[in-house]
């Protein structure tokens, strides 16, 4: 049979079916019930008989969205010898397209930067904060600085000039913490690809005594309020100028041994005075603490009460000056600091008001958590067991067996706890003339 022309081509009608015909050796013209005119090329690999559709349609001359007859020829040609050699055009087709996808998928990842690490790390984080700390901290201190930095890029050189300016100004903890952040998100990294084939560890031989100043160390705090030092700050409390709230959040943290952020953070609707009883729900805890509830000791009582008559028409005890949400967390750590002035100093200040060594308590300085030490220390002078202090600070069980099998509350034992500490706690600062 001819060699279809393309005159021959052009005049081919649809059918109510699909009809093929024969364009030349190897390569036939296969025409749609919609009149569309496709090429196949008809060749062999080892033996075996294979079809391949040219992917545009018949055109008097080939453009972007048609091929011509001459060159569907060609083409046919071209494929059918690569045939001859072994090479199946379709696999090879494939092949190159994959090579290409590979390469321009290298590409994209030769060029990922810090920034992309941290969002495909920060979404694996589970943090009870929903992470706004750590956004806080890697939008004020990291990505500014390093976020545009290729990782292939990236050194310990990069990191130490990261931090060294941030201890430099003396927020020695601050650097360390974000030390911490990095080596984090680095080990996540690792066995991931392609993170784990982009970067070298920067910060795997990084201590906090390579990024901090040579005078500071990183100690583990052990300060414990003293019977006089907790008469003391009762005295001095009331001249201090603090904001009531905050005395009265003194207070609570001492003598139900809670911590800053969860005293802070509560909210009336988990206070039962009538009961006795101040729930700390699970988003409020630490890690991975459960949700808590601390028995009140009458002292207790009396300060929420106090704190009511304050904030009561609030939804939480410790409100915004707005009243949208809690008083800042660390707006209580900074009052207490700011008036133990001269033993945060580094030279004598003067012309101080009388105000900034108010809550001065002996030779060392002391923080809200510190007052959560204290309650515990108490607890255990007062003859309370240890299991019973843990349970009372709301400790994780470390013992997976424990954890699951023993689930006694000790309830009974923690409220007579609360209630032997707040009595101490009446003794030492003269309940009975105290002002609320």
């Amino acid at each position: 049979m001819a060699d279809l022309t393309v005159q021959a081509i052009q005049k081919l009608q649809p059918a109510a079916t699909y009809k093929k015909y024969n364009a030349s050796p190897g390569l036939f013209i296969g025409v749609t019930s919609s009149g569309e005119k496709l090429f196949i090329v008809r060749y062999s690999v080892n033996g075996k008989q294979i079809d391949y559709r040219l992917p545009k349609p018949f055109g008097p001359k080939s453009d972007a969205a048609h091929i011509s007859l001459l060159d569907a020829r060609a083409k046919a040609a071209e494929i059918r010898a690569l045939g001859k050699q072994g090479v199946n055009y379709q696999q090879k087709l494939d092949a190159d397209a994959a090579a290409i996808a590979a390469q321009s998928t290298q590409k994209a990842v030769d060029n990922y930067t810090v920034a992309d690490l941290y969002d495909a790390w920060f979404a694996t984080t589970r943090r009870k904060d929903a992470g706004a700390e750590l956004t806080r901290s890697f939008n004020r201190d990291v990505l500014p600085i390093l976020g545009h930095m290729k990782l292939r890029d990236l050194e310990e050189g990069h990191v130490r000039a990261l931090l060294l300016p941030i201890s430099s100004t003396g927020t020695n903890r601050k650097a360390v913490v974000i030390l911490n952040n990095l080596k984090q998100m680095f080990k996540w990294s690792n066995g991931r690809k392609p993170w784990k084939l982009l970067v070298d560890d920067p910060t795997c031989n990084l201590k906090p005594q390579d990024i901090t100043q040579p005078d500071y160390e990183e100690i583990e705090r052990d300060r414990v309020l003293s019977h006089d030092d907790i008469r003391a700050l009762a005295k001095q409390l009331p001249k201090a100028r603090l904001v009531k709230t905050t005395e009265i959040a003194i207070w609570l943290a001492l003598s139900c041994c809670t911590r800053i952020g969860e005293t802070i953070k509560a909210e009336w609707k988990h206070v039962d005075l009538e009961g006795g009883t101040w729930l700390i729900p699970e988003a409020n805890t630490k890690g991975k603490a459960p949700a808590h509830t601390v028995h009140l000791s009458a002292f207790a009582i009396r300060r929420f009460k106090a704190l009511k008559a304050i904030t009561g028409t609030s939804t939480w005890c410790f409100s915004s000056e707005d009243d949208t949400c809690h008083l800042d967390v660390k707006s209580p750590t900074k009052q207490i600091s700011d008036r133990q002035a001269a033993l945060k100093a580094s030279k004598p200040l003067t012309n101080r008001s009388k105000a900034a060594d108010s809550l001065v308590l002996g030779t060392e300085k002391w923080t809200p958590h510190d007052l959560r030490r204290t309650g515990a220390t108490l607890l255990q002078s007062l003859g309370v067991e240890q299991h019973i202090i843990e349970r009372m600070t709301n400790h994780a069980e470390q013992n997976r067996m424990q954890r699951i099998y023993q689930r006694h509350d000790y309830a009974d034992e923690q409220r007579e706890g609360w209630a032997k500490l707040g009595n101490l706690l009446d003794q030492l600062t003269n309940a009975p003339n105290e002002t609320l």
